[in-house]
């Protein structure tokens, strides 16, 4: 449908008209006739990404291309437009960045002293060392298939054959790729990542994996302008908006895939730091505190995509029957923060009184067709959180998706990313959904997401595009034997 606004000519253009940088944003606008300051400069995005070989800041670009593409759904609150103009801008993004873990010189900030005491030889031997322990494709790829087999005998007999087909798929996929040293490296790069993070071995790898923590600890901490220890960044240290350093009061924390299972330790390391300095003032654990406040209320919302937590909580918990037994992966949030706690983290974030079918402080978004994916109801379990009381809200779009691929599509989902700017700018926009329709409504806030698709279906859907991916592979494996003689020069040339 084209627009009723004409396209400004050369002399009528205004570099205020497109905020392509949030800088451009008014430091004023006016709700229901009435000037108040700007909400864009309260409210931040942290991305934190999945396995991949992603560069600082390409994540955030990534969710910055959805949100553009997002904002013409997004539905403003109390907007008269008689007395209010203003545009919804782009949110801020910071970039949780972790995927440069195997150059050791990248964690300076905090293993800077370790390395001035070593000498040139000595840098060049431990960077090799580093390097060796996140290069083995068949360490990995061993991985992934064991963790297929467990998911296999120890799943339910509902999800079996689903759980079969991911690993065949997945298993024989990576056992091809490693032939040739172009998709070798997708081993390297993409399922060393998850091998690495769940079961270090060693000195060395256990250092990266906490080094990791902490860089993504870091960068939440410095988009609200503290450090690890909750004090005060230097000036230039911190978020930079036209040349002026802000930090924000409420961040939308935004986690894809094997980025969820960092981000869900991470906030838990937070929460326990936040507790122990509440505990060591004294006094009553909710008094006011004012080192830690500023860093509870900043947990505005957790926005999971893909995520798979659930199966990271089953397959690592030292007993499978037990669903709250201690886990080798995952750390434990502090009961006070859970629901019903004493500093109930939906309390703290504005989040209670809420209707949960529309908002809710942790909000899991999967796809059918995604394997890796699905509800997270063993989190809620592992935590100890009562079922009455649910800190996970599972949603799914109504798009269909592309089995399997799907897992990637959530940045560029409009409707899911239409959910994290309604999360982030809370009070002025409303997330919706443009598909779904009654006829007899002649006005419909028509809610962006419905029920979560139910799990068997989850599975369904996810093993019937795992089983025509089996199919075609064996069909592309025969094809390429009999005609090898012609497919392979082709493919040869193509890799």
């Amino acid at each position: 449908m084209p627009s009723d606004r004409q396209r400004p000519g050369a002399f009528e253009y205004s570099r205020d008209r497109y905020l392509w940088r949030i800088g451009r944003a008014p430091k004023q606008i006016t709700k229901q006739g009435k000037p108040v300051d700007s909400p864009f400069y309260d409210s931040a995005i942290f991305v934190v990404h999945g396995i991949g070989e992603q560069k600082d800041t390409e994540t955030a670009a990534a969710m910055r291309w959805g949100i553009e593409d997002a904002l013409g759904l997004v539905e403003l609150t109390d907007l008269n437009p008689k007395t209010d103009d203003w545009t919804l801008p782009a949110p801020y993004i910071n970039d949780g960045h972790w995927a440069e873990y195997a150059d050791l010189t990248t964690f300076e900030d905090d293993i800077g002293p370790d390395l001035e005491q070593l000498t040139a030889r000595q840098l060049q031997f431990f960077t090799e060392a580093w390097q060796s322990r996140t290069r083995g494709w068949f360490r990995s790829w061993f991985w992934m298939v064991t963790q297929g087999a467990k998911l296999v005998i120890h799943g339910s007999w509902s999800k079996k054959l689903f759980y079969v087909l991911v690993t065949i798929v997945i298993g024989s996929l990576m056992l091809l790729a490693a032939f040739w040293p172009t998709t070798r490296k997708f081993l390297v790069t993409y399922a060393n990542d998850a091998r690495l993070y769940m079961e270090p071995k060693g000195d060395i790898e256990h250092e990266i994996v906490n080094l990791i923590d902490r860089r993504v600890l870091r960068g939440f901490l410095s988009t609200i302008g503290l450090t690890p220890d909750f004090e005060a960044l230097e000036p230039y240290q911190g978020a930079l908006i036209g040349g002026k350093q802000r930090a924000f009061k409420k961040v939308t924390w935004v986690a894809h895939s094997l980025g969820t299972v960092i981000s869900f330790n991470v906030i838990g390391d937070i929460l326990h730091k936040c507790r122990d300095i509440r505990q060591a003032q004294g006094g009553d654990l909710t008094d006011p505190c004012p080192k830690v406040e500023p860093v509870e209320q900043a947990l505005h919302r957790f926005i999971t995509l893909g995520s798979p937590l659930d199966k990271i909580c089953f397959l690592y918990q030292a007993n499978k029957r037990d669903k709250s037994s201690c886990n080798s992966v995952l750390r434990r949030w502090p009961e006070e923060y859970l629901p019903d706690g004493d500093l109930d983290l939906r309390k703290l974030a504005g989040c209670l009184p809420c209707d949960t079918r529309q908002d809710s402080w942790w909000t899991n978004i999967f796809y059918g067709s995604d394997p890796i994916s699905g509800p997270l109801d063993t989190i809620e379990r592992f935590l100890d959180i009562d079922k009455k009381t649910p800190l996970i809200q599972n949603v799914s779009t109504l798009g269909l998706r592309i089995p399997v691929a799907s897992h990637t599509a959530y940045w560029a989902d409009t409707d899911a990313v239409s959910k994290v700017i309604a999360q982030t700018f809370q009070g002025y926009t409303k997330s919706v959904w443009y598909g779904f329709i009654r006829a007899e409504q002649t006005y419909n806030p028509r809610v962006l997401f419905h029920r979560a698709w139910p799990e068997r279906l989850h599975g369904a859907l996810s093993a019937f595009g795992l089983f025509w991916m089996l199919i075609a592979l064996i069909a592309l494996i025969v094809a390429g034997w009999i005609h090898r003689a012609t497919i392979w020069p082709i493919i040869k040339d193509f890799l």
